[in-house]
């Protein structure tokens, strides 16, 4: 059982998919009777979608960390607490305190109110010492940022080839888009090359729930809502172009936008900037990056945030909190950032190690400008449902079975996947809004 234990972890994840990270600082077996035992510091992580993206963090983040303090550090991908669970039942070399069972996969707000992380502030003054990007503190209560320190995050951002720029609707600004006018695109577009050159997730479990809440935010609604009178207008939008036939013809098999706008069968999306910049870094003179359409409120985008904290059965703290600063570094924040997808660090010191000129950190600007404007954001409050997997669901279920389907949207439908919706929130002792 590890001697010592830290935990690193995702508060809403981008990629959306709340990803976890949990360092555990252990004490490993002598194998020497004259030396002590070598510390060494066990990264358990779902952080990355690409095994490029994991062999990235651990040839140029972890191995320089691990020389750095002089411990070795090792690096282990799992699916949330669920692969903690299975990793502890199939071995004791790794195996986990098991208090931090949980059960379904959360975010770092159930962490905090189960009691198991460290209170910071009282050792650390991490939001207070660094210039954080300021919607980091969006939706993160005072009392848990005491909790954990923020790394990176990813937002919400239209991306379009410029061979779509033709068929703007006219009098519409790519930078002063709304939603109508956006919908317009996508079927002129369709109008003239024969099919749809637009593209959202049509795949379940992938990125529609986001693509369509930022929509949702821009028409006043919170995220997620399925039937209210914002919610209503986004389906509306999508709804629109799916009868005009203008998403591409394929779009039921396409779970990752990213593919399909780098093969250019698909001029035109909505993504998070870190599959944004696996699009526009490919060939950056073919694509323009814009803000979100607007709504009649404004423009929405969902965020994901990234954060690190310690658990409380550590024992070692010392070691931890120089884990905790070395991730704190601006030069630190920006390698990852870049190395793992084009995320946007939270440390504003960080920016100044932008190059204007490299087409990744173009795309991560971009990103914080939008987080730096007027924009309506949201994170994905997972903690707050039983099960985030059936949430989903049950946007994609709307989406597959009736907007690209051509069946008519009703409010009855609405209205019984708005009340499936309301039975899987959790308890409100146990909820976390």
């Amino acid at each position: 059982m590890f001697n010592n234990k830290l935990f690193l972890f995702w508060k809403l994840g981008i990629r959306i998919s709340l990803p976890i990270i949990l360092f555990c600082v252990v004490g490993c077996k002598k194998t020497d009777a004259n030396k002590a035992p070598l510390e060494k510091v066990v990264i358990f992580s779902n952080a990355f979608s690409k095994p490029s993206e994991s062999d990235f963090f651990v040839n140029k983040i972890t191995n320089p960390l691990s020389k750095r303090i002089g411990i070795n550090v090792e690096y282990f991908e799992v699916d949330g607490i669920s692969g903690l669970k299975d990793m502890e039942a199939r071995s004791e070399q790794y195996r986990v305190f098991s208090n931090i069972e949980l059960g379904p996969f959360g975010m770092m707000a159930e962490l905090i109110s189960k009691g198991y992380l460290v209170n910071l502030s009282k050792e650390t003054e991490f939001w207070k010492k660094i210039h954080v990007l300021p919607k980091f503190r969006y939706g993160i209560t005072a009392y848990e940022r005491e909790f954990f320190m923020p790394v990176v995050g990813n937002i919400y951002i239209l991306i379009a080839n410029k061979k779509a720029l033709p068929y703007l609707p006219k009098g519409a600004d790519i930078n002063n888009l709304t939603w109508e006018q956006f919908a317009g695109w996508a079927i002129n577009m369709k109008k003239v090359n024969g099919y749809g050159r637009t593209v959202l997730s049509g795949v379940s479990q992938n990125s529609f729930i986001y693509q369509f809440g930022s929509c949702a935010l821009s028409y006043g609604a919170r995220f997620p809502e399925i039937n209210s009178p914002g919610a209503k207008k986004a389906w509306r939008i999508f709804e629109k172009i799916a009868k005009a036939n203008a998403f591409i013809p394929n779009i039921r098999i396409v779970g990752d936008c990213s593919t399909v706008m780098q093969t250019q069968q698909a001029w035109l999306s909505v993504l998070n900037n870190t599959k944004a910049c696996e699009v526009y870094a490919l060939d950056p003179d073919s694509y323009v990056l814009a803000s979100m359409p607007k709504g009649s409120v404004g423009c929405g985008a969902i965020v994901g945030f990234v954060g690190v904290g310690a658990m409380k059965s550590s024992k070692n703290l010392k070691t931890i909190f120089r884990i905790l600063k070395y991730f704190l570094n601006p030069k630190v924040q920006i390698e990852i950032a870049r190395g793992t997808g084009g995320f946007f660090p939270a440390n504003l010191k960080a920016l100044k190690y932008l190059d204007t000129k490299n087409p990744q950190d173009i795309v991560i600007k971009k990103a914080v400008e939008e987080l730096n404007s007027n924009i309506i954001v949201a994170n994905v409050p997972s903690q707050n449902y039983v099960n985030w997997k059936v949430v989903k669901q049950l946007f994609d279920n709307i989406f597959q079975n009736a907007i690209l389907s051509k069946k008519e949207l009703t409010d009855d439908m609405l209205k019984a996947a708005a009340k499936e919706l309301e039975l899987l929130k959790k308890s409100k002792h146990t909820r976390y809004d």
